[in-house]
Formats: C-alpha cells, sequence, structure tokens
C-alpha cells in the first residue's frame, strides 16, 4: 500500500501549470521531524502535485507559511538533468488536501499568485463561528 499523510507549511507560494488533460498545481510541505540530533536540520521538504480540486483549493487558499495537511501516494519520477545524467526525483501526489489554520493579515499589499485569499475573520463575536472555507 502507497499511502503518505503529512502535515505541515508550505515553503514557497504554490505554482499552477498545464498539461495535456488539465491545469495542476504544485508545491513543496515542509514537516518537522519529532526528534533533531545536533547540527541536523528540524524539517524534511516533500515536493508535491495536486491535480482537480485538490489542486484548485491549495492553488486559491494556499500561501506560503500556512499549515496544510495532504493525503496521497508518494511516487518517484524518473528525468535527464541537464549534464544527460539520469536522475529520480520523489513527490507526492495529492488526493486530498486540507488547510489547518487562518490566513494572516495582511498590510495592504496584493499577494502575488497562489495566495489565500483576503477573507478576514469576522469582528469578535461570541456568537459567530469563523469558516475559513465559507464563500
Amino acid at each position: 500500500m502507497n499511502s503518505i499523510t503529512l502535515v505541515g507549511r508550505l515553503v514557497r507560494d504554490l505554482e499552477r501549470k498545464n498539461a495535456s488533460n488539465g491545469e495542476y498545481t504544485t508545491g513543496c510541505i515542509a514537516v518537522k521531524k519529532d526528534f533533531v540530533k545536533p547540527g541536523q536540520k528540524d524539517s524534511t521538504f516533500f515536493e508535491f502535485v495536486a491535480f482537480r480540486q485538490s489542486g484548485d483549493y491549495l492553488f486559491n487558499y494556499g500561501a506560503k507559511g500556512r499549515l496544510i495537511a495532504i493525503k496521497g501516494s508518494h511516487e518517484s519520477n524518473d528525468y535527464v538533468d541537464k549534464d544527460g545524467n539520469n536522475r529520480v526525483g520523489w513527490s507526492v501526489r495529492v488526493e486530498h488536501a486540507s488547510i489547518l489554520d487562518r490566513p494572516r493579515e495582511e498590510t495592504g499589499q496584493e499577494h502575488a499568485g497562489g495566495g489565500a485569499p483576503k477573507q478576514a475573520a469576522p469582528e469578535s463575536d461570541d456568537s459567530q463561528t469563523w469558516d475559513p472555507f465559507a464563500p
């Protein structure tokens, strides 16, 4: 069984790309390690690709620094580098995705491409529950 579930932060803004069978979204997620030896990096980085609704969702609501959960399969991609060497790259093919935090407050700057929409949390009112996924 090839199944992987990751929770971490987006390393960079997402990219939207075109293929013969439609658009897809690519990105990278940093997942914190439970135990880190001295001098070792405290995160592992996973490239991912998301198609159809998962890709649309991540591209429309994801941005650098956002906390996300992705579930899918781990795949290898064979390619030849610029020097003619055979290489293998690994990525996660996303089947399901969720954004786990609220968008950050922005200071009047428009976010360029692949960023979270500017849906702000409502004024503090204990009678309302804020839904980050509401239209």
